[in-house]
């Protein structure tokens, strides 16, 4: 996609494929309104910032994936993998104690995570290094 916004003669054609009878009866098809959400302001700089995060860890640039991560958990408080995801990129840039309180949040606001041990481990290492 390229951003631009699209007329209702292009979308009802983009959504041919999907549209079908969707179980309707005598062939009713499904109004164009129903396949449209309105996404709140807050969810489209959420998903801007991580599309930021994904080119910025792809990249391995620590700073600016640190500096996204920052504004991510301004605008969702509560988002637990960001706060991991944000410790990791600490980590990074050899800031343990950064890494150290965001690994602990991630860990003491979550359970029966498929990354617990790991982040854990990478935890312990941190604790270690500051010693």
């Amino acid at each position: 996609m390229t951003g631009q916004s699209v007329s209702r003669e292009e979308l009802t054609a983009r959504l041919e494929p999907y549209r079908g009878g969707r179980g309707l009866e005598d062939g009713q098809e499904v109004p164009l309104g129903l396949y449209l959400q309105v996404t709140p302001p807050r969810e489209i700089i959420a998903r801007m910032l991580r599309n930021l995060k994904e080119i910025h860890k792809t990249q391995a640039d620590w700073q600016r994936l640190v500096a996204v991560q920052d504004r991510l958990l301004v605008l969702l408080p509560q988002a637990w993998d960001e706060y991991r995801d944000r410790g990791l990129a600490h980590a990074e840039l050899g800031q343990a104690r950064q890494s150290v309180r965001d690994l602990e949040t991630y860990l003491i606001q979550t359970r029966n995570r498929h990354d617990r041990q790991y982040v854990s481990e990478r935890l312990a290492q941190l604790r270690r290094a500051l010693d």
